[in-house]
């Protein structure tokens, strides 16, 4: 049995390198950001632990965010952002090292 290696013209190549080059680049080019999140025990979102750092793509607003992690817009309404130590409204755009608290307000008599 003889094997015959089977050669590709450097044309062919070079554009399998170039196609590759194109896909790795627009992974890497995804903007990214980091934020510190922490919430009361009465929110519960979805694949967000409590008092963790993730990553997110930017830009994103806080009301996305919780949209994001099932929670609803209606049910939005209830909840109070605070980033980096102040009180913000859900349609602050995040940023990079953000530290963001959500509560919900709870009352009684």
């Amino acid at each position: 049995m003889n094997i015959t290696p089977h050669f590709y013209p450097v044309s062919h190549l070079h554009l399998a390198i170039k196609f590759k080059t194109i896909k790795i680049g627009q992974i890497s080019n995804k903007e990214t950001m980091r934020i510190n999140i922490e919430y009361t025990a009465h929110l519960n979102l979805k694949d967000v632990k409590n008092r963790s750092e993730i990553v997110l793509e930017k830009p994103i607003t806080i009301s996305q965010f919780l949209a994001d992690h099932n929670i609803p817009p209606i049910q939005q309404k209830y909840i109070i952002p605070t980033v980096n130590k102040e009180q913000v409204s859900l349609s602050y755009l995040l940023s990079d090292r953000d530290e963001v608290f959500l509560y919900l307000p709870v009352g009684g008599g």
